[in-house]
């Protein structure tokens, strides 16, 4: 009985429902929820947080990325089934007073025009994009100063 009171007590806050409705239509990260919301990365993470704890939300990591979508009745406690069954028939049919959805479509247009996150950006460019390149630089400018040689050896090598 207390899973439900705490459920229900999440449920109370606005922000948690348009959270809980996006995430129920398509998994989202925080950037992204952000964008939709107009709040502070802090609050969202917050408000994930909490519904987390709940076990109301999973999450799935994508690189450097962590997508949240809405928690399988299998993974609640079994006393949260029914209430769960519905609560997801009532966040497909509720009102968007807010717009949320309108962004929610502007943002998904946006990952798909931007083919993807960072990591498939690095993925794809040739090698003076990848990641470490920063490094590497540093490492050899460092190595100049203390073996010239070794320097030269790898500009010979290009």
């Amino acid at each position: 009985m207390s899973s439900i009171a705490q459920v229900l007590r999440l449920l109370g806050d606005e922000t948690r429902l348009r959270i809980l409705i996006l995430v129920s239509q398509t998994p989202l990260n925080v950037s992204e929820l952000t964008t939709i919301l107009g709040m502070a990365q802090s609050g969202i993470s917050r408000h994930l947080s909490h519904l987390r704890k709940m076990k109301l939300l999973q999450e799935r990591k994508e690189g450097i990325w962590t997508f949240y979508q809405l928690a399988q009745k299998e993974s609640l406690d079994s006393e949260l089934h029914l209430l769960w069954s519905y609560l997801q028939e009532q966040l497909a049919s509720m009102k968007d007073p807010n717009n949320d959805r309108v962004r929610l479509h502007e943002v998904l247009r946006q990952r798909e025009i931007s083919g993807g996150g960072l990591n498939e950006r690095l993925s794809n460019q040739d090698n003076r994009g990848l990641p470490g390149r920063v490094f590497w630089e540093y490492y050899w400018g460092r190595t100049a100063c203390v073996n010239p040689a070794l320097v030269q050896e790898r500009r010979s090598l290009k």
